[in-house]
């Protein structure tokens, strides 16, 4: 029966650790969004500074040294505000550092909720010995106890426990809620 409570403590960090890691991973896909698009727009700024640069040393009649065109109706401008080449190179490392903490947040997020699926198959397992003692000892039966392959919330375990023990009263402490028994074994 305590093993029961420390799992439902369990179950409540896990579940506190993949909240956690969700929202790490939210921030963390957020700032390479942005900043993705901060080196697309340096990047955008460079290209059109070298077509302006090239389109500069056009003359009418003279080949393009791009495509070859002599002609030369819309020749490209320079930006207004042009990357340079260490700006482009220093928002590329920017979003690549940015995308790989995205990549390690996931990974959290996939461990955490392992750890959490863990969790609540620890915690079914346990609601189960318990059901089946109670029921091996010729007890009467618990009416709606949920099974091993219902969802597992943690108010329904609690009320089982209740239920199936009444003897059980639940103390908090700063470790969470445990079961303290009176008299009965554990």
């Amino acid at each position: 029966l305590r093993r029961l409570y420390a799992n439902i403590d369990n179950l409540n960090r896990q579940k506190e650790k993949l909240d956690k890691c969700q929202q790490a991973y939210r921030a963390a896909s957020e700032t390479a969004e942005r900043l993705g698009k901060v080196y697309e727009q340096k990047n955008r700024a460079f290209l059109d500074e070298q077509a302006g640069v090239i389109a500069s040393r056009l003359a009418e009649g003279e080949a393009c040294p791009v495509c070859g065109a002599v002609h030369h109706p819309s020749p490209a401008a320079l930006p207004a505000e042009p990357a340079t080449e260490e700006e482009l190179c220093a928002a590329e490392e920017t979003m690549e550092a940015s995308r790989a903490e995205k990549d390690r947040a996931l990974a959290q997020v996939s461990t955490a909720k392992s750890e959490l699926n863990a969790a609540r198959d620890a915690q079914r397992d346990a609601l189960k010995r318990l059901t089946d003692a109670w029921n091996a000892a010729g007890l009467p039966p618990f009416e709606d106890a949920p099974t091993p392959a219902d969802e597992l919330d943690l108010d329904i375990t609690r009320c089982v426990l209740e239920t199936l023990m009444p003897q059980v009263s639940l103390e908090a402490d700063e470790d969470g809620v445990h079961g303290i028994l009176c008299g009965m074994p554990v």
